[in-house]
């Protein structure tokens, strides 16, 4: 079986906790349909803490 996720899930672990830790920082209050709206643009995740700026 050659999947990372199954042979390396910390790199996801870590992925997921940054993105709650951001999402936290920022006061969310529905993490839900946060992260559904930002699935797909990795650039709205960026945007909410600065990292990623216009």
């Amino acid at each position: 079986d050659a999947s990372r996720i199954r042979r390396n899930p910390g790199i996801f672990a870590r992925l997921r906790s940054f993105t709650l830790n951001i999402l936290r920082k920022n006061k969310i209050t529905n993490v839900s349909e946060a992260l559904y709206d930002n699935a797909l643009c990795l650039d709205n995740v960026m945007k909410y803490n600065g990292v990623l700026e216009n």
